[in-house]
């Protein structure tokens, strides 16, 4: 698993949004069988765009991922699209269903199952940031892949 290194060097002009950097880690969601609120924004670093998650708009993002504990029910999500991210997106054969998006959000259900499975947040220039990992666990362990 490759990790995304978010240290800015002192020559480094890329900044977050708010007044914090994005966290290299995961955004921990309530256990399965209940509902949350995520907000989604677009981070540039290394002239790289990254998507960061957090549980509130002007919270601590987080640019790994997201991890839920499996509990028995499914994780019901409402994102906060922000800025530029103007949708979220999985495969057609995927069993995490996103619904359409509406006045700036979208909703989602990760089934509770074994299976890691993926999606991507999209930016309204065309570009997405891929591979964003969620997995219900018994230990969570949901995360970014690929190389940055």
């Amino acid at each position: 698993m490759d990790q995304v290194d978010l240290h800015a060097s002192s020559d480094d002009d890329d900044t977050a949004a708010d007044s914090s950097s994005p966290k290299n880690d995961l955004l921990k969601l309530p256990d399965g069988g209940s509902s949350v609120d995520v907000y989604v924004k677009s981070f540039k670093k290394s002239g790289t765009k990254l998507a960061g998650f957090a549980k509130k708009q002007n919270g601590n993002f987080h640019t790994k991922g997201l991890t839920w504990k499996s509990s028995g029910g499914t994780l019901n999500v409402t994102f906060h699209l922000l800025g530029d991210v103007v949708s979220l997106s999985t495969a057609s054969t995927s069993p995490v269903q996103f619904g359409p998006v509406s006045n700036g959000t979208q909703p989602a259900t990760f089934p509770d199952q074994s299976v890691s499975e993926s999606f991507n947040v999209n930016f309204s220039d065309g570009s997405h940031d891929p591979q964003i990992i969620i997995s219900p666990w018994a230990e969570p362990t949901a995360c970014r892949q690929g190389s940055y």
